[in-house]
């Protein structure tokens, strides 16, 4: 039996009545957030396909595709991490933007609540903007977490970087005392500013297709048996850096997600671009590769433990995630370090070869998360 939130214990949902609506708030940062609350509400649809499910998030609105009962709207209440690089985060102007949400937090929380209130939610869930729990107050209605960390703790170390540092922590912490429960995703941290806490298991994306299909669906050749290696950088990685990391590991097959940006094409014969498009999920690519080269976020690392796909990592600059993720994930993963000036100058062989040379991991993690979280959300509307 799952556990219940308190004041209750969970139920099976059970159509009836009038049809329920979830506001479902979804981080921009990066593309894990989307990822993951995606497979949560593609599990609630399963479970309950009577609830509607309203989006509102930075996120590419095509990551929610058929999942939503209406557009996917930008979230006012989110506020970005500000990037210096792939691996760098100016802290000071992350801060101060989060402090400027705060200072205008009624007024965004108005604006918010007025947008949304003909959609008449029944509940808010949110990964992991923390305003959404302020919004649901304002509505009425009961507030969900679902994350492995909060930005509480994300933003504490940096605190100093700041003058305000230390109220914005103030002001995160009050918002998600407003929300009932956080379900926590594995790789999280210890908080006490939830009234309660409930583990979940890994919510990842698993691949549908075949290898040999997503092969030959990109046009490539399913007997080369070169280690394929997907660069999975979000555009982190430039057409010089991928030339030489790809001319210094020539047995190796590169594969260069074609996003129709203005990146250049590596000038190598090891790389190949490719693209996602309606059939082809970023997870059929990753099971179909031996590595990846990407960061340590939540959702890379759940992809390639689902996939059981090696991660070869270049470390971020002071973000606290990847303490915990470096620490825990490799019971469960075949993952190696880049060091990040090896990542920059495209001295990637080594990393790779150690990669590949990886006894598989000697744990299996649960991959159920999503509907564990799915059903939670479902029994508590009923």
């Amino acid at each position: 039996m799952l556990p219940g939130f308190a004041q209750g214990t969970t139920r099976p949902y059970t159509p009836g009545g009038m049809p329920h609506s979830i506001l479902y708030y979804v981080s921009g940062h990066a593309y894990g957030h989307a990822r993951r609350s995606a497979e949560v509400i593609r599990a609630l649809r399963g479970r309950a396909p009577e609830v509607n499910v309203y989006v509102r998030t930075g996120a590419p609105a095509e990551m929610f595709h058929g999942l939503t009962a209406g557009p996917v709207r930008p979230a006012a209440i989110d506020v970005p991490v500000v990037e210096r690089d792939p691996l760098s985060v100016d802290w000071p102007a992350t801060l101060a933007g989060a402090a400027d949400l705060l200072r205008r937090r009624r007024v965004i929380v108005a604006q918010d609540v007025e947008a949304v209130r003909e959609l008449a939610p029944s509940m808010v869930v949110a990964d992991v903007p923390f305003l959404a729990g302020d919004v649901a107050a304002a509505l009425g209605v009961p507030c969900v977490a679902v994350s492995n960390f909060t930005w509480d703790w994300i933003y504490e170390p940096h605190r100093s970087a700041h003058a305000d540092g230390t109220a914005v922590i103030r002001g995160v912490r009050s918002s998600y005392a407003q929300t009932a429960a956080l379900l926590q995703l594995p790789f999280g941290h210890d908080t006490d500013v939830f009234p309660q806490v409930i583990p979940m298991p890994l919510v990842a994306r698993r691949a549908t297709r075949d290898p040999g299909d997503v092969l030959r669906h990109l046009g490539l050749d399913p007997t080369d048996r070169r280690p394929r290696v997907l660069v999975g950088m979000r555009g982190g990685v430039t057409g010089e850096t991928l030339e030489r990391a790809a001319k210094g590991a020539a047995d190796y097959l590169f594969l260069r997600l074609d996003r129709g940006d203005d990146t250049p094409a590596a000038g190598a014969d090891n790389v190949r671009p490719v693209r996602l498009d309606t059939t082809l999920d970023f997870s059929d690519l990753l099971g179909a590769s031996d590595a990846a080269i990407s960061k340590l976020g939540y959702g890379m690392i759940a992809d390639s433990i689902a996939a059981g796909t090696r991660l070869v990592w270049p470390p971020r600059e002071g973000f606290r995630e990847d303490e915990v993720t470096r620490a825990e994930a490799p019971r469960f993963l075949r993952m190696t370090e880049l060091p990040a000036d090896d990542f920059r100058a495209g001295r990637w062989r080594a990393a790779l070869d150690r990669a590949m040379a990886l006894p598989e991991p000697a744990e299996r993690m649960p991959l159920h998360g999503a509907d564990a979280c799915a059903a939670l959300i479902a029994g508590r509307l009923s």
